[in-house]
């Protein structure tokens, strides 16, 4: 719609500044579009800083460096069932804003659980036990 386009447009605008911008972003507290007018002033305010496409708003705040070092971090969790479907579901979502990055969006707490579940669904290690000496297992009076 012409509120995304109106910030996308501002996102982009943003990171193409300069070389800099390019390259490091623009950083997560700085505001990237004069703000969509509203007549609910938080969400004015807030309009300023996050962008209603999650990958612009990734893209205009961390640069082409902080968007490598994310899918870094993504690319490191771990690939069970649970996990990969959360990270398919938050990059869906992430069409819509960039709240799923810089947020407490539920998605971010799926995505921390499907990681705690992951990790206690791992089989345990095998525990090596010494072999009993064969002294010991003589019974008495034998």
């Amino acid at each position: 719609d012409v509120t995304r386009a109106f910030e996308i447009a501002h996102a982009r605008e943003s990171f193409l500044d300069s070389p800099a911008t390019v390259f490091l972003g623009n950083g997560l507290a700085k505001q990237l579009t004069p703000g969509v007018p509203t007549n609910d002033e938080r969400w004015f305010e807030n309009s300023k800083f996050d962008i209603e496409n999650g990958y612009w708003g990734v893209t205009a705040k961390l640069g082409v460096v902080g968007v490598v070092l994310f899918g870094l971090l993504f690319s490191a969790l771990p690939r069970t069932p649970v996990s990969l479907a959360v990270v398919a579901i938050l990059l869906i979502f992430s069409f819509k804003t960039s709240y799923q990055f810089f947020t407490t969006f539920d998605g971010s707490y799926l995505l921390v659980w499907s990681m705690i579940i992951g990790l206690l669904n791992q089989a345990a290690p095998v525990r090596q036990t010494l072999p009993t000496p064969h002294f010991l297992l003589r019974q008495a009076g034998s």
